[in-house]
């Protein structure tokens, strides 16, 4: 989970699996700009999203069970 959690808020990571994706340049900690190229046309954009949380945990025990530490 951690790894799945830690590649999708890296965004600069992206293009090297989304090929639409040219370049994301991450400029604050909630604000991205994007270069894509769909169907031969480029497209730049800025994006805002939430700041970037720590990555979850991925062993969570069931709140109403006993946990072994």
């Amino acid at each position: 989970m951690r790894t799945a959690y830690d590649q999708w808020t890296r965004f600069e990571s992206l293009p090297h699996f989304m090929d639409v994706v040219e370049r994301i340049e991450q400029r604050t900690d909630t604000m991205t700009h994007w270069v894509t190229k769909v169907g031969g046309v480029t497209k730049e954009f800025e994006a805002e999203g939430a700041a970037r949380r720590p990555a979850p945990d991925a062993a969570r025990s069931d709140p109403g069970s006993a946990s072994t530490g």
